[in-house]
């Protein structure tokens, strides 16, 4: 399924995600969709721009251009027990920005609270909040 990925990698990465970034988002929607097949268009869907469920920020913007807003993304994974405490007594959420997602939580986010994955890397196009969050700002 991945392998009929590789000759449009090029085309992702020059949209802005980096490989590893790529490996991570078809993990999680193999996981979230294991009963249809990955498609490069679907990966970029999956991809685009999208919205905190609570409060409608965009958590990945892009610019007029097509490119990832530099300092503007908020684009993360925390560990399964900070989800789950963030999904009791309300909707399952699909996404969240990082200040919905501390108001679920009842507290600030630490670096503890991310697993080491390449999307939890900070870089030119995470925002200062998260980057403070990941610890490394």
């Amino acid at each position: 399924m991945v392998a009929n990925l590789v000759d449009r990698l090029h085309d992702a990465i020059e949209e802005g995600l980096d490989a590893e970034t790529l490996h991570d988002i078809a993990g999680l929607w193999e996981a979230n969709n294991l009963n249809e097949d990955l498609t490069y268009e679907q990966l970029v869907a999956d991809g685009a721009p999208t919205t905190c469920d609570d409060c409608g920020s965009d958590v990945t913007p892009y610019d007029e251009t097509g490119r990832p807003v530099e300092g503007g993304w908020e684009w993360f994974m925390v560990s399964d027990e900070v989800w789950e405490t963030a999904s009791r007594g309300e909707s399952a959420p699909g996404i969240l920005c990082i200040g919905c997602l501390e108001k679920r939580i009842g507290r600030r986010l630490e670096p503890t609270d991310f697993p080491e994955l390449a999307v939890n890397k900070s870089g030119w196009i995470v925002s200062d909040q998260l980057m403070d969050r990941l610890g490394q700002q």
